[in-house]
């Protein structure tokens, strides 16, 4: 049998492969999707199946982020369970719930998420520790993403508590570094705070960033790829979501959506063989 490579080797290989780093979030707000497709026996499905076959040839990775899934009912999981296949295999399926419990719970997480939905990649919180995280490194093929700085007000409130001479979310990044013993481990790193993302990638110059917050929520792209991106050139998801599966409200959303999706491509093409501020 052949044997798979270690998750964060696959990422790095697809981003070379597609000169692009682009994860698009899936977000399937129902107040939001275009209203045509309200009427249709399930609406969150079919919006997804155009979401991505409108994106697909651009993209590294989905991150579907559980929670617009689950509060749509037996509609929304079953969009769910259907992201594995109608994703084509090149592209990476990451489910967010930033998932924190104790071990034998955070092991049935892990079943659910990598053997029954397909997942490649999960978010987790680290607050409960190594136990709880464990269950999901296991599986050395998938990929780990744990919860490092976030772009949300409330972040302060405990990511920059001082842990003996460095901010808590320094502490956790070494933590995780420490776990990634089978090259499967990253970090969710938000995009508002530009000299923090500087400050964990020399920290961690190898490990791949998940980064949300570009498009709608403001975060600078040309900033990102010249400072996330690992010493390889690599090792990097930028998260875009609503100003890519929103970018249209008509019956021809899906056009939009590709319009969208190919001019932040193109934009991260053109960037991705220049200078990077990576300090060695």
């Amino acid at each position: 049998m052949k044997k798979r490579l270690p998750f964060n080797e696959r990422l790095n290989a697809l981003i070379l492969k597609k000169s692009s780093f682009l994860c698009v979030g899936l977000d399937p707000d129902m107040e939001k999707i275009p209203a045509h497709l309200k009427y249709e026996k399930n609406p969150v499905d079919l919006f997804l199946r155009e979401i991505v076959s409108a994106t697909k040839d651009h993209v590294i990775a989905y991150k579907a982020n559980l929670a617009f899934f689950e509060c749509e009912g037996n509609n929304g999981l079953q969009a769910l369970h259907n992201l594995a296949s109608i994703i084509p295999q090149d592209i990476l399926l990451i489910l967010d719930g930033k998932r924190g419990d104790i071990e034998n719970t955070a092991t049935k997480y892990a079943h659910t998420y990598f053997d029954q939905m397909g997942a490649h990649a999960v978010t987790v919180n680290p607050y409960m520790g190594y136990d709880a995280v464990k269950p999901f490194i296991e599986y050395a093929d998938k990929g780990t993403f744990v919860l490092a700085l976030t772009s949300n007000r409330g972040s302060e409130d405990f990511q920059y508590l001082q842990i003996g001479t460095e901010p808590l979310f320094q502490y956790i990044a070494k933590r995780v570094q420490v776990w990634n013993k089978s090259n499967n481990c990253g970090l969710v790193v938000g995009a508002r705070d530009i000299e923090e993302l500087k400050i964990l990638r020399r920290i961690l110059p190898d490990m791949p960033f998940l980064i949300p917050g570009v498009g709608a929520q403001g975060g600078d792209l040309k900033q990102i790829m010249a400072y996330g991106r690992d010493r390889a050139g690599t090792g990097m998801l930028v998260n875009i979501g609503r100003s890519i599966i929103f970018a249209g409200t008509g019956k021809d959303f899906a056009k939009k959506v590709s319009e969208a999706t190919r001019s932040y491509v193109n934009e991260m093409a053109d960037m991705m063989h220049t200078s990077w501020d990576y300090i060695k």
